[in-house]
Formats: structure tokens, sequence, C-alpha cells
């Protein structure tokens, strides 16, 4: 059952990755690049997806987890945050934020995620 999830989970994201091509994807790096292999609950294979389509951020996870999200502006004030229950994916209406260059902080999996985007 649970091979089957991670299957349905893998095609999810692919498809999710097609058809946001029209929108406006936030490549997110981790800031901690090399993990330590020995460090339970963390996996190479683990990914996030952050996809910002009329001011609504929305973030995908492989794995049903908690997470934070945090928006700084272009003077490194932070301008939005909200923790997250375990989920699959959470949304973050940033409607309220003028246009700028922002960057999103995304902490999962035991990691902080960056990723930088603007708002027209």
């Amino acid at each position: 059952m649970e091979k089957r999830i991670k299957i349905l989970l893998s095609l999810l994201f692919i498809l999710a990755g097609q058809i946001a091509v029209a929108e406006n994807n936030i490549h997110l790096v981790p800031n901690d690049p090399l993990p330590d292999p020995n460090e339970e609950g963390r996996s190479l294979a683990q990914e996030i997806r952050a996809v910002l389509d009329s001011q609504i951020l929305s973030v995908t996870y492989s794995e049903f987890i908690s997470s934070q999200i945090t928006v700084s502006d272009s003077n490194n004030q932070t301008v939005f945050y909200q923790s997250y229950n375990a989920s699959y994916s959470v949304q973050a209406n940033l409607s309220s934020l003028p246009s700028g260059s922002y960057t999103l902080y995304v902490y999962a999996y035991g990691v902080w995620w960056h990723g930088a985007f603007a708002i027209e």
C-alpha cells in the first residue's frame, strides 16, 4: 500500500511539473546541500516544489510533513510567516504583498530551503 502511494505521488509530481510550466516555478535549494547521510528522516529523494500563481503560493512535498513558510522582501524584512500542520501541500495567499523581489524560505525535512521570486 505504501509503495502504491509513493508511485501515485511521483506521478502527481510529474503531472504538476508539466501543468506548472505556465506558472511561476520557484527553484528551491536546501541551505544544507550536503546532508549527513546518517541523520534519520532525511533523504536525497525528498522534494519540494513551489509555484506562485496569481499571488497564491503553493508548496508541495513528497512526504506528509509539517512545515513553515517565511517570505522576506529585498530589504531582508519578513513580510509573511506561517507554520503548517503535516500535509502533502500548503498554500499561502501573498496578494497583500506589493510588486517586488522576494526570497521564499521553507522549513521541511529538518532543513531550510530557499529560492527567489518576484511579484509583478
